[in-house]
């Protein structure tokens, strides 16, 4: 369990207790939606305002994801959905809430005009240039749903996604409109709820809400960058020693739940912020501080004062106001993304301090709904071992970073060998051949129809400074950088010999930025560098790069300057460098998908 998520359990440990009246209304409500009689046209309705579901509205944010297609609405809207009244609040809540763990399975997939249409309308509409004349239409399930036409939104019985039904034919602006406003409006009920749910469990704007954006930034980056599985954790000097995972004793204990209750409510504050010292090493022994590199709590030996064990619970009731405002902040489009680690700039790239490449993951793959930054996950099917007849294999993946709902992955092997372009000509990431087969191709042969509902779209930046909409991808230069711990200072001890340099990566480089092909991407030509080839190296350049050995070439998705190359990992462990688009690499798909 992450940091925050265990101790937002013991902040909220409370029971909730809904009436016995407002359960039975809530209860009403949902029957009412279930049972609902709709002559053969389907009637369009209200679905009526929910009462009590504020307990529930926490897991309902995990209806929409942030990285799709259809994302949140910007916060240059956020005034006018402030003027939504209550009973459309519950009424678009009703709807997100009513679906599955997804926003909507569509009757098809977005073509791929319709898909950049969608981006372009999406940005008109964030900046109140372009308004849908009509609302989204929705229907409950009910005979004879299939025979109505145009785009509209079926809600299902609880628990079962919503459908978005589509057209054959090309969406006309209008209706896309219409999904987009949908989707804000429902976006910002849902986050509503889950602001009403907070806030009720404390009010953390009075508490934490003239924090500057600075500040906020400061303490996100703080929190989410830790380089340990013990986050959160007490670490309690005993002597000379640390005890890890400590416990509060029952007195200290008692008192910080009192404590917590008069903090919360504006009665005491700590004389002083928490400490916040870089390593574990600095601590002295004395007081209590909190460490940037493992969010531990450092705590002496000593009973702990009241003030000390304020400054711990202003330092964890922090740590939520700051997640939730980014949340907030993100869906409503003030921030395109939560603030990151910068370390350092190569080449004009921003490389940023992940907390992957801190990490050292085990060997056997664990639960998606259990992993972490660092582990093994398994994630669809493909043709690995070259054996056809026996069907397609597990695809195991790195789980590069993980987020409120869900987590990017990487494959560990290049599990397929292709070309950048069809031809030795200009090109992009965009116009490229290996973007058109990843979200056409590999998406409907690794992943079932579920598998697909789970993924989720990214916006990305690319090299050529052209955005794209993908499913699947590459890594940028960027992102391999920053996820491998690779940084200025390394470039900066690089030899000037490309023998040397391959040397040098290969000994200072984590080693699962190099990537072993499976066996149907050698079958498809991808090459493997062999112990002989190591010899050789050896014996002509006096370099050793046996650790080399068993790996392929890999791409990203950065294209250069003349375009008619693209940068990639190479099998003998250089880093920087490029190779014509028409030759064939192998490919470690990245994707993002939603885990509850």
């Amino acid at each position: 369990m992450k940091k925050c998520e265990s101790d937002i359990e013991t902040l909220f440990s409370e029971d909730i207790v809904i009436p016995a009246n407002v359960q039975a209304a809530k209860e009403r409500a949902l029957e009412e939606i279930r049972s609902s009689e709709a002559p053969a046209h389907v009637r369009r309705g209200f679905l009526g305002s929910r009462a009590g579901l504020v307990a529930a509205c926490v897991l309902a944010v995990l209806v929409l994801g942030t990285g799709s297609a259809v994302a949140a609405t910007v916060y240059s809207r956020y005034e006018v959905y402030k003027a939504m009244e209550q009973y459309k609040i519950d009424y678009y809540y009703d709807v997100a809430n009513s679906g599955g763990y997804i926003a909507f399975a569509k009757t098809r997939e977005f073509k791929n005009k319709e898909e950049a249409r969608y981006s372009e309308l999406e940005k008109a509409y964030n900046n109140s240039e372009m308004y849908p004349e009509e609302e989204l239409k929705i229907y409950k399930t009910a005979d004879g749903i299939d025979k109505l036409n145009g785009v509209f939104l079926e809600v299902t019985p609880q628990g079962e996604e919503n459908i978005l039904h589509l057209p054959k034919r090309t969406l006309k602006d209008e209706e896309i409109l219409e999904i987009i406003d949908h989707m804000a409006k429902e976006n910002y009920a849902v986050t509503q709820k889950v602001k009403e749910f907070n806030e009720s469990q404390g009010d953390y704007s009075n508490l934490f809400g003239n924090m500057t954006d600075s500040e906020v930034d400061y303490y996100y980056v703080l929190f989410h960058y830790s380089n340990s599985e013990f986050s959160g954790v007490y670490e309690r000097a005993s002597g000379a020693e640390l005890v890890r995972s400590a416990e509060l004793s029952a007195e200290e204990e008692s008192r910080y739940r009192g404590l917590m209750g008069e903090y919360k409510y504006g009665l005491k504050k700590p004389d002083k912020t928490i400490r916040v010292i870089d390593y574990p090493e600095d601590y002295a022994g004395t007081g209590v501080a909190f460490c940037d590199s493992d969010n531990c709590y450092y705590i002496g030996e000593a009973t702990l004062s009241d003030d000390e064990i304020l400054q711990i619970i202003e330092m964890k009731l922090r740590e939520v106001y700051v997640n939730m405002r980014m949340d907030e902040e993100i869906a409503f489009g003030k921030r395109k993304e939560a603030p990151k680690k910068s370390v350092s700039s190569v080449d004009g790239l921003n490389i940023t301090d992940m907390q992957f490449s801190h990490t050292i993951g085990p060997e056997t793959a664990v639960a998606l709904t259990e992993a972490k930054v660092g582990d093994i996950v398994k994630f669809g099917k493909y043709e690995q071992n070259g054996n056809i007849s026996d069907g397609a294999e597990d695809i195991e993946w790195y789980v590069l970073d993980k987020g409120e709902t869900g987590l990017t992955l990487i494959t560990k092997d290049a599990i397929q060998n292709k070309m950048f372009y069809s031809e030795n000509a200009k090109t992009s990431w965009v116009n490229s051949d290996l973007r058109k087969w990843l979200n056409e191709e590999f998406i409907n042969e690794a992943f079932s129809n579920n598998e697909k509902g789970m993924l989720r779209n990214r916006d990305n930046d690319n090299s050529d400074g052209v955005h794209s909409i993908d499913v699947v991808y590459m890594l940028s230069r960027e992102e391999a950088y920053s996820y491998f711990g690779i940084t200025a200072d390394l470039f900066a001890g690089k030899p000037d010999s490309y023998e040397k340099k391959c040397e040098y990566y290969l000994n200072n480089v984590d080693s699962r930025l190099y990537a072993r092909p499976s066996a149907y991407a050698v079958q498809n030509g991808a090459f493997a560098w062999t112990s002989e080839n190591s010899k050789k190296m050896q014996q002509f350049y006096g370099v050793d790069v046996s650790k080399a050995e068993g790996t392929t070439g890999w791409w990203l998705r950065d294209t250069d300057e003349q375009g008619n190359s693209a940068f990639y990992i190479d099998a003998m462990g250089n880093i920087d460098g490029s190779t014509y688009v028409s030759d064939a690499c192998g490919v470690r798909p990245v994707i993002n998908i939603f885990v509850k």
